[in-house]
């Protein structure tokens, strides 16, 4: 399948650095999404903490594929 985020690479000191459940879990998200499995992807997104900028990009792109309204200030 296609890939619906582009693998991103944070200048250093820009964020916290994951740790291995929490890339994990960001990994399965992905996974779920590029299957198509988009409220699977948003509930594994929904466990993790929402100060980690890269969580708030991955539920803020499945929220928008899902067409909701929630999205637009994850972005901000």
């Amino acid at each position: 399948g296609r890939t619906l985020w582009p693998q991103t690479s944070a200048q250093p000191g820009q964020c916290p650095k994951l740790t291995s459940d929490q890339e994990f879990s960001l990994n399965l998200a992905q996974n779920m999404a590029d299957e198509g499995r988009l409220h699977a992807s948003l509930a594994n997104l929904e466990g993790m903490p929402d100060s980690l900028g890269e969580v708030r990009l991955r539920k803020a792109r499945v929220l928008r594929l899902l067409g909701s309204h929630e999205a637009e200030p994850l972005y901000r």
